[in-house]
């Protein structure tokens, strides 16, 4: 009888044990993949308090913390299906980059979260090692693959490489593209251009100044509240406009329909629709595949 009792006592302390460690990996699974990030602390940290309404459309309070906790709540893992759509994607764009003996974007895993539309005004961006892509644009994905999304996958993953090998990848910037002048923190720059600065997650929080024709500029995506548009802006320190257009030419870059006020944009940009393409030049296919 005492034999069955402690028996009985053993297997009670086993269960419970087994009981909590079941506990403990359900809460560890059920934690959202961004609450400890670093990188989407950080983000979340430097977007000016003008900007919460843009980048939450639904969103009218200055609370730092509420702002955080609402935007992580906009943020979901992908269901089965909607994973099923952007393999279909990713499977394709793994076959093309093989094709081009482009391997470096290998180094960084697809991994994707879901958007709520009114978030980030529904564009794709990324998020510490997530690319994020809104339930809008995965309906229209889901319709037909077109080059559009395939292009905007590839951007959205040389970001996410971008933010493992940044050091890697400001050294070929500087030694690439001769116009830049200055890397800044953000919280060097001034609050005039802070308070519309539509703040991107995939600028690393770097902030580059541009010298062009011996004029300094801050060169950053402005947020219009007039209209409700947001565009590339080359701001001198003597706070004249610099003409886009115009510094596009100068850099010579072959598309005009990209963005160009980070170093990270404009690599993005182009090497997406260079491999798209299938005239990435050498130079760029060997840095990628060395980091």
């Amino acid at each position: 009888m005492k034999f069955f009792n402690l028996y009985t006592f053993f297997c009670l302390i086993l269960l419970i044990s087994i009981i909590r460690i079941i506990y403990k990996l359900y809460r560890k699974n059920d934690v959202h993949p961004l609450q400890n990030s670093p990188h989407f602390v950080n983000y979340i940290k430097n977007i000016h308090p003008n900007l919460y309404p843009i980048k939450i459309s639904d969103f009218s309070s200055n609370n730092n913390e509420k702002f955080y906790q609402v935007y992580l709540s906009k943020l979901n893992k992908p269901s089965l299906h909607q994973l099923e759509i952007l393999h279909s994607y990713t499977n394709y764009i793994d076959n093309l980059l093989l094709k081009q003996g482009i391997l470096g974007l290998d180094k960084v895993n697809w991994l994707f979260l879901i958007s709520d539309n009114e978030l980030e005004k529904s564009m794709p961006f990324t998020l510490g090692e997530y690319i994020i892509i809104s339930k809008k644009d995965i309906i229209l994905m889901e319709r037909k693959k077109t080059k559009h999304f395939i292009e905007i996958l590839i951007h959205e993953k040389l970001h996410v490489l971008q933010r493992k090998y940044q050091l890697q990848f400001n050294r070929f910037y500087k030694r690439t593209y001769k116009f830049l002048h200055k890397r800044l923190k953000l919280s060097e720059v001034p609050l005039y251009i802070k308070t519309n600065y539509m703040t991107n997650p995939d600028s690393n929080f770097d902030f580059w100044t541009y010298k062009w024709n011996k004029t300094i500029y801050y060169p950053y995506l402005k947020y219009n509240f007039k209209n409700n548009s947001i565009s590339d802006c080359l701001l001198s320190q003597s706070s004249t406009m610099g003409d886009i257009n115009k510094f596009k030419d100068f850099i010579k870059v072959k598309y005009h329909n990209i963005s160009i006020y980070h170093p990270n944009e404009i690599f993005a940009y182009t090497v997406s629709k260079h491999i798209l393409d299938n005239s990435l030049d050498e130079i760029f296919v060997k840095f990628l595949n060395i980091l």
